[in-house]
């Protein structure tokens, strides 16, 4: 009859810990398992996975960089003049002569002589004032003129022989030019003294004393100059003064 009297109780999964339960929890608290393990493992893989990736991205990217820069050497060395060394000769009076072509194993970094420097002044002003009786030598006067200026000397020329023109006076009259020694101002400029006499049928007629700033300047020889300029040394201008007593 007592056990009519009996009552179960059953657990709904959150009940608190009792003698009667506590055995399931504490089996609950035993080593992590196999599962577990296993994420740490493939957690592991993923990381060293990312950090390869990484450092082949950077090298990658060093790669690429350098395939452009040197893809940008090479159109810059394509862009650049093409030069053909030859040699050059110069004479005592700095005159210089073009002679040939020469292997590019003899050749060197050139340094033009002062001496040719000077001549190419001198070429100047010699041929700006003499006047000839013969027009065709006075033609090459002229061009010879023309050859050695560049830049704003070339307008210079121009105006020159526009207010001096020795045609005008062709078997009429006729000039010479003593020039004293260039002075050197700068690497590129100089200044020389010099004296034009004019003669008329022979007779010395007037003497005349001038001065001129000359400044040159060095351009790349090419095949149509290089008979003409060997050396690329040309005149980029003057300014011609009356010097008076």
């Amino acid at each position: 009859m007592s056990n009519s009297n009996t009552k179960i109780f059953f657990s709904d999964g959150d009940a608190s810990p009792t003698p009667f339960n506590s055995f399931e929890k504490k089996q609950g608290k035993g080593k992590p398992g196999y599962n577990e393990e296993m994420i740490a493992a493939a957690d592991t893989i993923q990381g060293l996975s990312q950090k390869n990736a990484r450092m082949w991205q950077i090298i990658a990217l060093v790669s690429l960089s350098s395939f452009f820069i040197s893809l940008g050497i090479c159109f810059y060395a394509v862009t650049l003049p093409k030069t053909v060394p030859v040699i050059v000769t110069v004479d005592n009076n700095g005159n210089a002569s073009y002679v040939g072509k020469v292997d590019s194993s003899y050749w060197g970094k050139s340094n033009i002589p002062e001496h040719h420097k000077t001549s190419q002044v001198l070429k100047l002003i010699t041929n700006m004032y003499t006047w000839s009786s013969d027009y065709n030598a006075q033609k090459i006067f002229q061009r010879e003129c023309e050859n050695i200026c560049q830049g704003v000397a070339v307008n210079q020329l121009d105006t020159f022989f526009i207010e001096n023109n020795p045609y005008e006076w062709t078997g009429v009259r006729t000039q010479s030019v003593k020039i004293d020694a260039p002075l050197k101002q700068t690497s590129n400029t100089y200044v020389v003294y010099y004296d034009v006499l004019t003669y008329q049928q022979g007779r010395l007629m007037q003497t005349r004393r001038f001065s001129a700033l000359v400044t040159l300047g060095y351009y790349e020889v090419t095949e149509e100059t290089k008979t003409l300029n060997p050396l690329g040394v040309y005149i980029t201008s003057f300014d011609i003064q009356p010097v008076t007593n």
